[in-house]
């Protein structure tokens, strides 16, 4: 099972995310909504995922959750476990629509999601996918095998 089933009257009390606090030297620094840079709690991951500001999250870091897991787990009352991924089923990392999620073990969406890159390389010498690669793999990609004889005889 990928995921545990919440009560009803789980809760969690979170810090608090708005008002000020004093910083280490002295100064006052406004904090959360009265912050000057405050977005909504809203951030972009570096791999192109929206996180979500909630402190009280199981999966929080640095406060920051997946927007995407945060919506599973909401739609479904259940927590997802530490080896269980949501996958987005058509494969965009903004569209975080409920009918676009699916729970699987992390095993499983390795799998998908590798032999989907590998169902859509293509030699980066002549640029045409193809079903015979070979093991030269460079930073710009992956040749196939006749751009690699005619390259490297």
């Amino acid at each position: 099972m990928s995921y545990r089933i919440l009560p009803d009257n789980e809760s969690k009390n979170s810090p608090s995310t708005s008002g000020i606090y004093r910083d280490r030297s002295g100064r006052v620094v406004p904090r959360g909504e009265n912050h000057p840079c405050w977005r909504g709690g809203k951030s972009t991951s570096i791999y192109g995922y929206t996180l979500v500001k909630k402190y009280d999250h199981h999966f929080a870091m640095n406060g920051y959750v997946f927007e995407h897991r945060l919506i599973w787990e909401q739609h479904h009352k259940a927590s997802l476990l530490p080896w269980a991924d949501c996958h987005h089923i058509n494969g965009l990392k903004k569209d975080n629509r409920i009918e676009n999620l699916q729970a699987m073990m992390h095993g499983q969406h390795s799998t998908l999601t590798n032999k989907r890159k590998f169902d859509r390389r293509e030699c980066y010498c002549c640029c045409k996918p193809h079903l015979r690669w070979n093991k030269h793999i460079s930073k710009y990609g992956t040749l196939c095998i006749r751009c690699e004889n005619r390259l490297y005889p």
